[in-house]
């Protein structure tokens, strides 16, 4: 694989397999680390690259935050993940929860997990006994609060915050330390400037047959 060097270790069976990754994006230069899961392969860090409307190009380029990754506007998001990359899909995240959470209950036989209200895009796993973190560093992708951007601010609230699709049109998940929420505001996107949203992106691409 070009630009990457590529770490695999045996998980479960030698059927199921992961690996850690390194790629660069040629539009900039940035380095990723990703983590390879079955048949896809997720970035370990928000995406930097500054697409025309992001918040690091048009709003505050000079935010700090900008040094670490950038926020993104519904309009951006076709092309904003490099040549080869997409954007997440809802059932990619499904499969990946799947995986994540069989690993951790195996440490961890207390935890309890509630699937309220996927088909309205509401809450989507919520840990009921309060004992997982999605935040510690067992989760191979590495997630943090990033905050998000509403109008000309930066908005915290804790969470992991980022941009999804169902193939056709793009949501957002908000994922905390014990629950993950999935859902979309239409007044949030397509409104008044003051309460336009955007969100941080990680990018995953398929593996070649």
């Amino acid at each position: 694989m070009k630009n990457s060097i590529l770490f695999c270790l045996l998980v479960l069976s030698v059927t199921q397999i992961y690996c850690q990754n390194t790629f660069v994006d040629s539009r900039d230069g940035h380095k990723y680390e990703s983590f390879s899961f079955n048949e896809i392969e997720w970035m370990t860090s928000n995406l930097k690259y500054l697409s025309p409307d992001s918040y690091c190009e048009k709003i505050r380029p000079k935010d700090e935050i900008c040094k670490e990754y950038n926020f993104y506007p519904k309009q951006d998001l076709s092309n904003v993940c490099p040549d080869g990359w997409r954007m997440p899909l809802s059932e990619d995240w499904d499969e990946y929860w799947a995986w994540y959470y069989k690993q951790r209950i195996k440490k961890h036989a207390s935890i309890e997990l509630d699937t309220l209200g996927t088909d309205n895009r509401e809450i989507w796993l919520e840990d009921t006994t309060q004992t997982l973190n999605l935040f510690s560093d067992e989760n191979p992708l590495q997630f943090y609060n990033s905050d998000w951007i509403q109008g000309r601010r930066r908005i915290d609230r804790g969470t992991m915050s980022m941009w999804i699709s169902n193939g056709q049109d793009n949501f957002h998940t908000h994922m905390g330390p014990v629950s993950i929420v999935k859902h979309e505001h239409k007044h949030h996107i397509d409104d008044k400037k003051r309460k336009i949203r955007q969100f941080v992106v990680r990018c995953v691409r398929d593996k070649p047959e």
